[in-house]
C-alpha cells in the first residue's frame, strides 16, 4: 500500500518561501505535512497520507457523515486562510481532500491552481463531485446545499450555518 503522494511544483507554484516552510513544518492543521526534494527549478513534494483516504476512494457514505465532512472542509478552508493559503490558489476536489478512517479529521494536499476559478464555484463543483460517494437519498440534500450556497458573496460562516441547518433536517428525516 502506497502511503505517499508525489506532487511536482515549479518555483512559481509556491509564491513565497514561508508557504513552503509552513507545508514542510506541518504548521497549518488543514494541510498534510510535506517533505521536499529540490531539483533544478522544481520542488518535488511528498505527502504522507498514512491513516487517510482521498474522498474519491470513499463510497456509499450516509448523508450525515458527508455533511460532517463538508463542514470540516469549510473549517479547513478557513484554517488555510490563517496561513495565507487562499482557496483561489489551490485545487480542491475529491482527489486533494483526505479524510481519516474515523471521518474526524480532514486535510488537504496543496496543489497550485492557475484556473482563476472563484472560491464559491470551486465549492459548488466539489459538492457535485461528492454525489459519487453519497447514498442516493443524500444526493437530494447535496443538490439543495449547492443551490443555497451558489449565491454570490456567500461567506464560509454562512455556509457553515446552512450546513448546520440541513444537518438538523437530515437527522430528523432519518
Amino acid at each position: 500500500m502506497n502511503n505517499k503522494i508525489l506532487v511536482n511544483f515549479t518555483n512559481n507554484d509556491i509564491t513565497y518561501e514561508e508557504k513552503l516552510d509552513i507545508m514542510i513544518g506541518g504548521l497549518c492543521p488543514a494541510i498534510l505535512p510535506m517533505s521536499v526534494l529540490h531539483r533544478d527549478c522544481q520542488i518535488i513534494g511528498y505527502y504522507d497520507i498514512s491513516g487517510y483516504k482521498a474522498l474519491s476512494q470513499w463510497e456509499n457514505l450516509n448523508t450525515q457523515i458527508v455533511f460532517l465532512i463538508i463542514e470540516k472542509i469549510i473549517t479547513a478552508i478557513e484554517q488555510c486562510k490563517q496561513y495565507l493559503f487562499f482557496l483561489e490558489d489551490y485545487v480542491i476536489n475529491v482527489n486533494t481532500i483526505y479524510v481519516d478512517k474515523e471521518c474526524r479529521d480532514v486535510r488537504f494536499i496543496y496543489i497550485s491552481d492557475h484556473t482563476h476559478e472563484k472560491p464559491n464555484q470551486k465549492i459548488e463543483r466539489l459538492l457535485f463531485q461528492l454525489k459519487d460517494i453519497i447514498t442516493p437519498k443524500g444526493k437530494v440534500y447535496l443538490d439543495r446545499l449547492r443551490e443555497l450556497i451558489s449565491k454570490e458573496g456567500m461567506t464560509t460562516v454562512k455556509m457553515k450555518y446552512i450546513i448546520s441547518k440541513l444537518s438538523q433536517e437530515i437527522v430528523c428525516d432519518i
